[in-house]
């Protein structure tokens, strides 16, 4: 293997493989952290804290977006997927919804 074939083989494991992987496995954690239910915190302090995970991430990807273009498009749509459970965990996945639907209840 000469030394352009390495260069070559280098950065599509690091730019590419360890990017997604490592994009998705900090979604899971954070996901299984928003969803998961606490006793002793209100229903809305996951989502809260949930919400500025997101926005952390998104401000990152949009800072990454000129330098490394497909690590932030990676963040971006791995915040985004955080942003829908961060929305769905206000009603359905806390202990107590956060926000009901008053006009369904009998």
């Amino acid at each position: 293997m000469d030394l352009q074939t390495s260069e070559f083989l280098e950065i599509q494991i690091g730019q590419f493989w360890f990017a997604k992987i490592g994009i998705v496995i900090l979604a899971l954690g954070i996901t299984f952290l928003i969803t998961f239910p606490f006793k002793h915190l209100p229903a809305a302090v996951p989502s809260f804290m949930g919400s500025i995970i997101v926005r952390d991430i998104l401000t990152l990807a949009n800072y990454l977006l000129n330098s490394l273009t497909f690590l932030s498009r990676y963040l971006s749509g791995g915040g985004l997927v955080l942003l829908y459970f961060v929305a769905i965990g206000l009603h359905y996945l806390g202990l107590k919804p956060v926000i009901v639907n008053k006009a369904l209840v009998c």
